[in-house]
């Protein structure tokens, strides 16, 4: 009999899960439909580009490309805050591969109700270069949960230093909430 039970609560809880699972908030995040979702880039220093390539794309036939010759801080993220609620679960990943003396990090911004940001990098995974040519794609996940006081984030690509960072198949997902 305790088998059993253990075996619905693990079916109960899947099914809860499965049932939970939000669709994919990042707007073109495979970059198939060019930038469309995204801001432009922007860099503490005014120099550097983000721009789509074809040639050599993770998966599909697109992927982002950014350059960067300066040593500040630069930034390419999605256009539209998303509206979240303390407790949320989320799990933000990403393929990304560089070369460069720079880093990379995906991550999300997150902002109180006045539009205060509250960390400009929360959530993050940060990719370093492997060499002087451009790296292997690896893929970078994080999982994180909503603290109180959010009420907006924004997933984006930041980084600082030198470099040429390629991002294809980025994707946020809510998985649950604390209360699950």
């Amino acid at each position: 009999m305790t088998r059993r039970l253990a075996l619905l609560i693990i079916c109960i809880v899947t099914l809860a899960r499965g049932a939970d699972a939000g669709d994919e908030l990042i707007v073109n995040g495979d970059f198939e439909d060019g930038v469309n979702g995204w801001r432009q880039f922007w860099a503490r220093s005014g120099d550097g580009s983000a721009q789509v390539f074809s040639d050599g794309a993770k998966h599909g036939k697109a992927a982002i490309e950014i350059k960067y010759g300066g040593s500040a801080d630069w930034s390419f993220q999605q256009a539209t805050p998303l509206n979240v609620a303390p407790g949320d679960l989320y799990e933000l990943s990403g393929w990304i591969r560089m070369e460069g003396e720079g880093s990379a990090t995906l991550s999300v911004v997150l902002y109180d109700g006045q539009q205060n940001a509250i960390s400009w990098s929360y959530g993050g995974r940060t990719v370093a270069a492997t060499g002087s040519d451009i790296g292997p794609w690896r893929k970078v996940r994080s999982r994180f949960v909503v603290p109180d006081g959010c009420r907006t984030l924004i997933p984006r690509l930041m980084g600082s230093g030198a470099a040429r960072v390629q991002l294809d198949n980025s994707s946020l997902v809510k998985t649950g909430t604390l209360e699950q």
